[in-house]
């Protein structure tokens, strides 16, 4: 498991990468699953796609930070 962060920008164009690598099988597999099929009130998980039904490879989770209202 590989795990790194970032931060770059200030103010409103500030963004916060969090990054986890794993294989599917795995602890990193089971909490992707989970952060998809249970989200969080005010946010909204979704895997990032490349066009509509072509997913980008790694699979990959993107959640909202801030809550949305």
């Amino acid at each position: 498991m590989w795990i790194g962060e970032s931060f770059v920008g200030d103010g409103p164009n500030a963004a916060h990468v969090n990054t986890v690598l794993g294989g599917r099988d795995g602890p990193v597999g089971a909490a992707w699953a989970t952060g998809l099929a249970t989200p969080s009130a005010g946010h909204a998980p979704f895997m990032v796609v490349l066009a509509p039904d072509m997913p980008v490879q790694p699979p990959t989770l993107f959640v909202n930070k801030a809550a949305i209202a």
